[in-house]
Parts: C-alpha cells; structure tokens; sequence
C-alpha cells in the first residue's frame, strides 16, 4: 500500500535529522511508492514546510543547511493557509469583529511560530494590505490575492496576462506595490518596469495569469 505524505515525511525527515542523506530513491524504497512521488514528497517540505536543505551531489541526499532547525511534532502549516488566516484576520479587524479577530490571530501566531523563516514575510504584508470598512469584495478568492501578496512582501517582479473588455493584456514586467479593499473591490496596484502605475481588479477581467520573473 502507497504511504501517506505524513508517513513519507516522517522517514525522510527522521533520515535527514540523522545525517543519513537521504534522497527520492531511498524514501520510495522505504515507502514503497514511485520515485517521483518520493520526490514531491521532498519538494514539499522544502518549499512549502520550509525545511532547510539542500542537495549534496557528493553524498547523493540531502542535508540540513541549518543544523539548529527542529521540526515541530505536527508538521506547520502551509504558506499559503498563513497567509489566508493573516487576510481573514486583516478583514474581520476592518469590520470591528474583535473577538472572531482574537481567535483568528491567535490561531495565525501559533502556526507562525513553527515557521521562523516566514515570520518577517508575512508581517511585511501588513504595510502592502489595505483594507477599508465598508464591504467584503464580491468574487474575490485569497487564493487570487495571495500570489499577489507574497511577490509584494517578497518585492519580486511579475509578469501578469489577462482579458478585460475582450482585450488581451500583458504586462511583461510589474511590482505589486499595494493591495487594497475598497467600496466591495479588490485591485492590485502595479508599477511596471518604465515606471507607470496600473490598477487591476481581478473582478473586471477575466483569464488573470500571474508568474513570478526570475531576478
């Protein structure tokens, strides 16, 4: 029977804590699943977990690059569950909910704490978010405004296609400067490479397609 991810997790972390380099082969041999399940297994928890490692192409595994990292008894949470619960905390503090904010904070905090790495990524996000008190926006998704947020707190350039008015549009190199809330919208402000300022709301076009440049 294939492993779980937490099964999978387990052995190779277990293996890299040793210093027994461990590597795709090794883990779907220990889990009796294909390699390249193996593998996603070990780009997960190095891009999503953030787990500090690196490959040894002298040793054919992996190793710690932080010898002081510790991994919590439960795996953390995901990038992007911690950047919902920061927006959700963000809107129920514009709307005056301060209980369902402590609670959401609270809960924001606790995750946070498992994930050193993302702790100053996250905050910064605080300066880029804006959000009035007026209304939530109509059809608007954090998994849209997520990517959006993470290349403005990472301040990395982006590349962004869309359709507005049955137009196609590119915008071959932005950086997201602001993200605001307002009167039930939501829009993305850009600065593009010459300088010019774009504000886009995903609730006016259509096929919105983000990709991050490589700097």
């Amino acid at each position: 029977m294939t492993s779980s991810f937490s099964k999978r997790s387990r052995i190779f972390l277990d293996a890299l804590f040793s210093n027994q380099f461990p590597n795709a082969s090794s883990l779907a041999e220990q889990c009796c699943c294909s390699r390249n399940t193996a593998q996603r297994t070990i780009y997960k928890l190095r891009d999503d977990y953030l787990v500090p490692m690196e490959y040894d192409p002298s040793e054919k595994g992996y190793y710690l690059t932080e010898k002081s990292f510790r991994m919590p008894s439960e795996l953390p949470a995901l990038k992007d569950e911690l950047y919902s619960l920061f927006i959700a905390s963000k809107l129920m503090t514009s709307f005056g909910l301060l209980d369902v904010t402590r609670d959401i904070e609270a809960l924001w905090h606790k995750f946070l704490h498992t994930n050193y790495t993302l702790r100053r990524e996250i905050l910064t996000a605080n300066e880029v978010l804006e959000v009035d008190k007026k209304e939530l926006p109509h059809r608007a998704h954090s998994y849209e405004i997520i990517p959006f947020l993470e290349a403005a707190t990472k301040k990395e350039s982006i590349r962004l296609q869309y359709v507005e008015n049955e137009e196609a549009v590119l915008i071959k190199e932005a950086l997201v400067e602001k993200i605001q809330v307002k009167d039930a919208m939501l829009y993305f402000i850009l600065k593009t490479k010459d300088g010019t300022r774009r504000t886009i709301s995903p609730q006016n076009v259509t096929h919105l397609s983000l990709s991050i440049l490589n700097t």
